[in-house]
């Protein structure tokens, strides 16, 4: 089974590390960016979900 919930946390950590002061990316940014993350991981669990379903 995937672990989408260990994907997002990747992610994010990932991004997350790279953003510096410098980088000039705001905390709303950030915040939209968890969100594209989160709501693409609902959407790649519920095609799996799906997918079960028609296995």
């Amino acid at each position: 089974m995937i672990d989408f919930d260990e994907i997002a946390k990747t992610v994010k950590d990932n991004y997350h590390q790279n953003i510096t002061d410098e980088s000039g990316i705001s905390k709303l940014q950030i915040a939209v960016i968890d969100a594209a993350v989160d709501t693409s991981i609902a959407v790649l669990r519920e095609y799996e979900k799906q997918r079960t379903i028609n296995s």
